[in-house]
């Protein structure tokens, strides 16, 4: 962020899950999808969960604004796309003659604040820092310190190959994370409990424990390769 400007308050977080768009009412997972059809995204956390979970797939590298990845599926350019379902409700772009499921979070974790929207201001605004504070969800901000902070603490970017969710259970918060290795070849998984006030430390404990447990699987991996 500018120096000059703060988040002042994260609006209620929407659907954090991804959603798979086809043209055929049957596809109701990932499993019903043709052997070798293709699937368009340029996610790099999309990319790599789709080589685990259907390395058949053809990956195509799709850019874009939603409109324009859709409408690849409608005229039968890619058989099927992995969009975020946030957006998708925001821009009312559910359409009747398209197939829409959403994938279940215990398959496909989501980006790193996903599905949520945030609100800067210009630090010595204190009328709008106030406003903020109103508005502000609690929830949101809380779950947004972890993911944030786990980010930060890995130096990821767009094109880290990082899923993390953290959610509130009455006074604790719990971060799952997954990152996978650059070739996506291999993955490691944490998850994280403590209580709320500890959402950037949380963050932060969790991005050092996927980096080490991460670099000794690839350093094996490597090992048994060259054996």
């Amino acid at each position: 962020l500018d120096k000059k400007l703060s988040i002042g308050a994260y609006l209620k977080r929407e659907d954090v899950r991804d959603v798979l768009i086809t043209k055929k009412p049957n596809i109701k997972k990932l499993a019903h999808l043709p052997k070798n059809s293709t699937l368009g995204t340029f996610s790099p956390r999309r990319v790599a969960y789709i080589k685990l979970l259907r390395p058949d797939i053809k990956i195509i590298e799709l850019r874009g604004n939603i409109e324009t990845r859709i409408d690849k599926v409608y005229k039968g350019k890619i058989y099927a796309i992995l969009l975020a379902k946030a957006g998708l409700n925001r821009l009312k772009k559910l359409k009747d003659n398209f197939n829409f499921f959403s994938i279940s979070l215990s398959q496909i974790l989501p980006a790193p604040g996903q599905g949520a929207i945030s609100v800067m201001y210009k630090k010595e605004n204190l009328f709008i820092k106030k406003i903020c504070n109103k508005i502000n969800c609690r929830d949101t901000n809380i779950s947004l310190n972890a993911e944030r902070s786990l980010i930060k603490q890995i130096n990821g970017d767009c094109f880290t190959p990082i899923a993390a969710l953290a959610k509130i259970k009455n006074s604790s918060i719990i971060l799952k994370a997954r990152l996978f290795s650059d070739d996506a070849k291999s993955y490691v998984d944490d998850i994280k409990t403590g209580p709320l006030k500890s959402a950037n430390l949380l963050g932060k404990k969790c991005a050092d424990n996927l980096l080490k447990t991460l670099k000794l699987k690839n350093e094996a991996r490597k090992k048994y390769n060259n054996f």
